[in-house]
């Protein structure tokens, strides 16, 4: 681990330079810019900056209509399983990137695929609000009348509607047993409906209504509709078979358009980019004739900043200045090659701050270990290996899923590794191997040290010594900062009285058990007390009152409950690896019994071991990835680890859906 050592440093031009010098910055990228902003309830600040917004509207509608031309084009780009995979990630090259940002021009494509959405959209309203209509009028297709003849006159209404069927029987009496003057035509019976014409007399109007609506009788109406029903249903056919005709059309335009997806992907990070650099003097201090930019940068890019801000703008000032009170620096820290994917897991947690050391190296061999215990398959381990290698190689992904990648690449080969130790291989049963293959056997008890299923209790304490090792490591961590940062007093009763207190108690009961000599659980003893006595004595020491201290260290002690506790987590290693081997064995179990199907059986056997193993992994991965992850954040972490920090964010062109390939 190495921590990149930062200088906070100021910028001051005259304002009329601010966008070309904000440009350059953008394209170093190595200036981390505070808001000062957040100054501006200062006195000495209240005039230099303004806490309004800056933006671009015409930038903003540009990537809005991008956006709209980008999600228009991803419905008919082509995609195979592996593109579907990585994503929409574009690779170019820096020459390609800056020729397409300053000659393609955009506009008449965006505008294009704009209307066509529009177009789209449209069509999905209309071929709605038809499917409406023509379901609404297909139980009146037998009705010869127009539908606009549906309506009354100046002395009969006229109007239709349906009645549920199990009322039909009661509506009908309802009508025949009153005075009403009226005629009923039935246009049709459904199961559940009937569907009714029906002619009264404006006398009688009270009589009828009081039957309808007994009866639930509901009306219906034909709203600016002319012709009968069958001739209004196949105008709509014959309509929804026009948008249908225009809906391919904009399917084969759009598919043919589909090849300028990737250029549109580039511009819209490009404009975005270009949003982001017209927003950030917001950030900044200004008089009305110069501007302030204050930010952090990594003493070893100090001299390049200077040396490009000198070379093109001589009159803007660059200088060192001294953090304000209580301010800390973003942290950036620089890992080898080996350890850098795992910084993933560490960010997924918490940045480390700019004094507080980075877990990732210590995260990695524990990792692994513990991630391969929850798979204990080296069939397992090679696919996993395999397919993270192959993803590597051929998807084109972002810099995070790279790291989960890798992390899964050394995962596959450390479950290789102990799955060969442990003697799993896709949950084959080597017992029942025939004997012709028994040299497969021989050379998997060569190699093998441990079979958990013969000897789980071996297994389960592999896995709490594991964690125990890990706690351990995560106190001496602890113990080193605060010696690197001089907190001699903390690194002693903090850290070496639990170690003291937490390894005597074990080689006590290693001595009790007969395992160690009688004399080291003597020692291990005394060494505990003293331990004991450092906790109670400095465990609250910033305590004035004698007694209270005391007392607040009994409490202190308990703390070795929470270490108990902690190791024990580490039992859920030996569950997952159990259960991966168990479910592998029940696979090949089942694929051994729909082999004996005939005709079929041997196909069938083949699909459940390819679908059923893959599922096994595909599940323990996760489960595994999980489970270990969660030691390292509630087991590990809290012992030294607090992940407060912020990191480091250089102003620069950080495209979502684009990756500049570096030139070399």
């Amino acid at each position: 681990m190495a921590v990149a050592l930062m200088q906070k440093i100021g910028i001051l031009a005259h304002i009329d330079l601010k966008p070309e010098i904000t440009g350059e910055l953008q394209h170093l990228g190595l200036l981390h810019i505070e808001d000062l902003r957040d100054l501006a309830g200062q006195e000495e600040w209240k005039e230099l900056v303004s806490p309004d917004e800056i933006t671009d509207a015409q930038l903003e509608t540009d990537i809005a209509d991008v956006n709209v031309a980008t999600d228009f084009l991803l419905g008919f780009a082509k995609k195979g399983f592996l593109a579907g995979l990585s994503g929409t990630k574009v690779h170019l090259t820096q020459d390609e990137y800056q020729s397409l940002t300053d000659k393609y021009d955009w506009k008449n494509l965006g505008d294009r695929c704009k209307k066509l959405t529009e177009e789209r959209k449209e069509i999905i309203s209309e071929s709605d609000t038809l499917n409406s209509q023509k379901k609404m009028l297909l139980p009146w297709a037998s009705l010869t009348v127009p539908v606009e003849e549906v309506t009354s006159t100046k002395n009969v209404e006229i109007f239709a509607g349906t009645v549920p069927h199990h009322n039909f029987a009661e509506f009908q009496k309802g009508l025949q047993e009153s005075e009403a003057r009226y005629y009923l035509e039935i246009v049709q019976a459904a199961d559940d409906r009937a569907y009714l014409v029906v002619f009264h007399h404006r006398q009688d109007k009270d009589i009828v209504d009081e039957i309808l609506n007994k009866t639930q009788f509901s009306q219906v109406t034909f709203p600016g509709m002319t012709g009968t029903a069958q001739d209004l249903i196949e105008r709509i056919e014959q309509r929804y078979d026009e948008l249908i005709q225009r809906a391919k059309g904009i399917e084969n335009e759009g598919r043919a358009l589909a090849q300028y997806l990737n250029r549109l992907i580039v511009i819209g990070d490009h404009l975005q980019a270009l949003l982001e650099r017209r927003k950030i003097p917001a950030k900044f201090a200004r008089t009305s004739k110069t501007f302030f930019i204050d930010g952090w940068i990594r003493s070893s890019h100090l001299p390049l900043l200077k040396e490009r801000l000198k070379e093109k703008f001589k009159q803007a000032a660059v200088f060192e200045i001294e953090p304000r009170p209580g301010e800390v620096a973003p942290s950036d820290y620089r890992n080898s090659k080996m350890v850098r994917p795992f910084e993933l897991i560490t960010s997924l947690y918490g940045a480390p701050s700019y004094f507080e050391a980075d877990p990732t190296p210590a995260i990695v061999p524990f990792f692994l270990i513990f991630f391969a215990m929850c798979l204990t398959d080296a069939g397992y381990g090679m696919v996993l290996a395999t397919l993270s290698l192959l993803g590597l190689k051929w998807l084109r992904v972002g810099a995070n899923m790279r790291k989960l990648l890798k992390i899964l690449f050394a995962g596959g080969l450390i479950t290789t590794l102990l799955g060969a130790l442990t003697g799993g291989y896709f949950g084959i049963n080597f017992e029942e191997l025939p004997p012709s293959l028994g040299f497969l056997t021989d050379l998997r008890s060569k190699i093998m040290l441990l079979d958990p299923l013969k000897e789980p209790l071996h297994f389960w304490i592999v896995g709490l010594v594991l964690g125990y090792i890990q706690l351990n490591v995560g106190v001496l961590v602890k113990f080193y900062w605060n010696l690197k940062n001089r907190r001699l007093l903390d690194a002693f009763v903090d850290q070496v009285s639990w170690l003291m207190l937490i390894n005597s108690l074990v080689l006590f009961g290693f001595a009790k058990a007969g395992i160690v000599a009688g004399w080291i659980g003597s020692l291990s003893m005394a060494a505990a007390v003293v331990g004991a006595a450092l906790i109670v004595l400095f465990y609250q020491r910033e305590e004035k009152n004698p007694l209270a201290r005391f007392f607040w260290g009994i409490y202190g002690l308990y703390g070795v409950t929470g270490y108990l506790s902690d190791i024990l987590s580490y039992t859920r290693l030996f569950a997952l690896g159990m259960a991966t081997a168990v479910i592998a064995m029940m696979v090949n179990v089942i694929a051994g019994m729909v082999s004996n199907i005939p005709l079929v059986g041997i196909v069938l056997m083949l699909v459940v071991l390819i679908v059923g193993h893959l599922f096994n992994i595909a599940i323990n991965v996760l489960s595994g990835f999980i489970h270990t992850l969660r030691l390292q954040f509630m087991e590990f972490f809290s012992k030294f680890y607090e992940g407060s920090g912020r990191p480091l964010r250089p102003f620069a062109f950080n495209f979502e859906n684009s990756v500049i390939e570096r030139r070399k």
